[in-house]
């Protein structure tokens, strides 16, 4: 409804009324901070672990055995097809009674999707180095040893496992 004078919501002078009742945000804020420091958790969360998980499975995807390549390829494919609401319900429900491990399902879930698409990155990134830089970097064995130091590593680990088991 027009205001005798001037336009809808607007004074003679052009100005808008605006009447908004800040109390009501001010008396949230603290449950708002709440949910500012749980999604900054969340995201932490996932950046490091999904970065971990990444590196490991796109090394494995590069330039791991063939079993470990499969694996990873496995794993990678069948998080990425999921929905991740599917995989916070097994990891919550169906891990505990399969492996009877007890774990945060929101935070494994968002480690493992997040680390799953990581690992492509990684993997692309690595066959994306072309052979030539490669060859040049293992003539000075800078990128032998980036490359290949925390796979070696990770392997000789799993092999010691192996062997205990």
């Amino acid at each position: 409804m027009a205001r005798p004078g001037g336009r809808a919501g607007l004074e003679s002078n052009g100005e808008r009324h605006v009447n908004f009742d800040w109390s009501a945000i001010w008396a949230a804020l603290p449950d708002l901070m709440d949910g500012v420091r749980l999604t900054v958790f969340i995201a932490l969360v996932g950046l490091v672990g999904g970065f971990v998980v990444g590196m490991i499975a796109g090394m494995f995807r590069a330039y791991g055995p063939k079993a470990m390549n499969m694996l990873a390829q496995i794993d990678i494919e069948l998080i990425r097809g999921t929905p991740i609401v599917v995989q916070v319900m097994f990891l919550y429900f169906a891990l505990p009674l399969l492996a009877h491990i007890r774990i945060d399902g929101l935070m494994a879930a968002i480690t493992v999707n997040s680390g799953a698409y990581l690992a492509e990155v990684v993997r692309g990134a690595l066959l994306s180095i072309p052979k030539g830089l490669t060859e040049a970097g293992l003539a000075v064995a800078v990128i032998y040893l980036i490359l290949t130091g925390v796979m070696t590593l990770t392997l000789r680990l799993v092999e010691k496992r192996m062997k205990i088991l």
